[in-house]
């Protein structure tokens, strides 16, 4: 079995924050465009392009209320079995800042796959950020037509100084059902993953590096991705230029 849970990089700090960069469209309305380069696209833990690089973009309509649509693409690669070389997924929420330090950022999102639609899902978000804190929880009942997961990631952002954070995530991924298989031939139907990431704002740039891994072992990771050594700790570098 393979199962694919992609993630877009939604972020209700990112688009709630004064961004010089953001293409002015009168009325209070703003266009944010991005795009990032990085050696290893891993959504929840695991390379959804088989530990390569790829190239990803985003372009989000924020309105002078907090609501906001948008897309964000990637490069893909599921290896053998699958077609599909690019993941859109199209996103709409709402972010409403409540007071100076708590923010709730709430949306839908729909993953989608250029010649393997069967991968395609749609679910809903939520978080919370508090001084640095984050909760973030998403659901979909539609993976494959009728899997139901669910993700849940606690996460600390801790600001070195204006250009230079260092942000570490724990999350737990939970399919429902028992589709986890080991080599002894256990099941389980929750597995965990975590990041640490350093980050710096340099030649106009956001750049960073990420420590990312998973509990699955190399039978695990090999029935969930179809690969025995996607879902391993891996070394992640990436570069992003807002537009």
């Amino acid at each position: 079995m393979r199962i694919v849970i992609s993630q877009a990089i939604l972020c209700a700090s990112v688009l709630a924050a004064d961004n010089a960069s953001a293409v002015s469209l009168g009325g209070g309305f703003d266009l944010e465009l991005e795009l990032t380069a990085v050696s290893d696209y891993r959504s929840y833990g695991i390379s959804q392009t088989l530990g390569d690089p790829t190239l990803q973009t985003s372009a989000t309509l924020v309105s002078p209320i907090g609501a906001y649509v948008g897309v964000w693409a990637s490069g893909v690669d599921f290896g053998e079995g699958t077609k599909s070389s690019r993941e859109a997924d199209y996103y709409a929420g709402w972010y409403l800042p409540i007071g100076e330090d708590l923010l709730v950022d709430i949306g839908w999102l729909k993953y989608t796959y250029d010649k393997d639609s069967y991968l395609s899902q749609s679910g809903y978000y939520a978080s919370l950020y508090y001084k640095g804190f984050g909760l973030d929880l998403k659901y979909s009942d539609n993976l494959y037509g009728d899997q139901t997961n669910s993700y849940v990631a606690l996460s600390y952002e801790y600001p070195f100084n204006d250009s230079t954070r260092i942000n570490v995530r724990y999350g737990v991924m939970d399919f429902k059902d028992e589709v986890i298989f080991s080599a002894s031939g256990d099941s389980r139907s929750k597995y965990a993953e975590w990041e640490t990431r350093i980050e710096k704002d340099y030649w106009g740039a956001t750049w960073k590096a990420s420590l990312i891994d998973t509990d699955m072992s190399a039978t695990e990771c090999m029935n969930i991705s179809g690969y025995d050594d996607l879902c391993s700790a891996s070394l992640v570098l990436s570069a992003t230029k807002l537009f």
